[in-house]
This record gives C-alpha cells, sequence and structure tokens, in this order.
C-alpha cells in the first residue's frame, strides 16, 4: 500500500464468491487480502486462494491508482494555492448523490469519490421515480450488468453516469428499457451524448408535405 495509507476497501459483490467457498478457506483469502495490503507479499499453494485472490489483487491495484492520482493532484493544487475552481454541469433534473454538499465542494469533487454499484443504483432509483413515477426494488446488478458497469468505469466518472441517466429518462419513449439499467449500461455513450446535446431519440419523423 501507499506510505501512510491505513485502509483498503472490499467491495460488496464479493460476497457472492465468499458464500461459496468453505468457511476455513474464506477465513485463508481473508488473511491472504490483509498480508497482501500490508506488504507482506504472500505467497500460497492453495488453487482456490490464489485464483480467487487474483481479481481482488487487480481491483486493489486499481483502487491504489486512483488514490495515489489523486493524492498527486491534491499537491499539485495545494502548491499553486488551492484547487481550482469546479467548472459547472449541465443542469439535471435529479439529485447527484455524489455530488459534495455546498459546505464540502471546496474539499471534495466527483473524480475523488469512488463509484460503485450501489451509488449507481441510487441514480437510477431516483431516476425512475422522478421521471416514470416508478419505484423499484432493483437492490443489485445482474452479473451480465456488472459487468458492463465495470467497463464503462475504466473510461467515465460519477459525473458522467449522472448526465447518461439524465440522457435516458428525458427520452419520452421505450420505458420499458428503463425497468432495469441492462438496456442503459449497453447504450451508456449513446445517452451521454444525447444528454449533451439534448438529442430524443426515437421520435416519430414528420413526413414532409409535398406541394
Amino acid at each position: 500500500m501507499a506510505e501512510n495509507k491505513k485502509a483498503f476497501m472490499l467491495y460488496t459483490d464479493l460476497i457472492h464468491t465468499i458464500n461459496k467457498m468453505p468457511s476455513d478457506k474464506a477465513g485463508d483469502l481473508f488473511k491472504h487480502i490483509l498480508s497482501y495490503v500490508n506488504d507482506e507479499n504472500p505467497t500460497t499453494d492453495d488453487m482456490l486462494i490464489e485464483l480467487v485472490f487474483e481479481p481482488i489483487k487487480q481491483q486493489l491495484k486499481r483502487d491504489l491508482r486512483k488514490y495515489e492520482s489523486v493524492c498527486e493532484r491534491n499537491s499539485i493544487n495545494g502548491k499553486k494555492g488551492g484547487r481550482p475552481k469546479k467548472p459547472k454541469k449541465p443542469t439535471g433534473l435529479i439529485e447527484n448523490p455524489t455530488e459534495p454538499k455546498k459546505a464540502d465542494k471546496d474539499n471534495d469533487t466527483d473524480k475523488d469519490i469512488i463509484y460503485t454499484p450501489d451509488l449507481f443504483l441510487e441514480m437510477w432509483i431516483k431516476a425512475r421515480l422522478y421521471y416514470d413515477k416508478q419505484p423499484t426494488n432493483i437492490t443489485e446488478l445482474k452479473p451480465f450488468e456488472l459487468i458492463n458497469f465495470n467497463k464503462i468505469l475504466k473510461n467515465y466518472g460519477s459525473d458522467d453516469f449522472y448526465q447518461a441517466i439524465n440522457g435516458l429518462f428525458f427520452q419520452e419513449t421505450f420505458k420499458q428499457t428503463r425497468l432495469r439499467p441492462t438496456h442503459f449500461l449497453e447504450n451508456f455513450e449513446t445517452y451521454l451524448t444525447c444528454w449533451q446535446t439534448k438529442e430524443k431519440l426515437f421520435e416519430t419523423k414528420k413526413k414532409e408535405t409535398k406541394l
């Protein structure tokens, strides 16, 4: 781990893997993780532990790179006399749960927040309630939705998700595509562009009248 970093993040969807492991193996895995984040360079001859740990290790590395990037940016901004003012985002109709409160805006940015499936679903639920007046009982992403979510997350942040969700929900037709976020996650860039250009898709084009 980075110097002076005393914490790390495990993601809630790991429970699906842990629940399929024997209790003793789950305990060995947790010890292995703690050894790794404490820079003890653990090794194991247990193939199960090795296979399960590998994607966790890669995620820990990605999170560490994000952490180090934030620290470097904050250091640069500090030397310049403080963080530059954050540009205004396009006005949306749902609240962005990752946007800092007014009192905290000088101490945080959307990019500093590690965007998670839970935060995405919080946005999704608010959008369905606001636009469609429909509550939703979705509590987690399906495996294939989670795969698409993680692919998008490599290139886009919470503010992009916020705009893209608005880009989908301000469309007036095909509301069945909004029952679950499957369609949205498969067409994320389309709806991000829709919000930025305010384009309405699927609208019936008026027939030209010939003279």
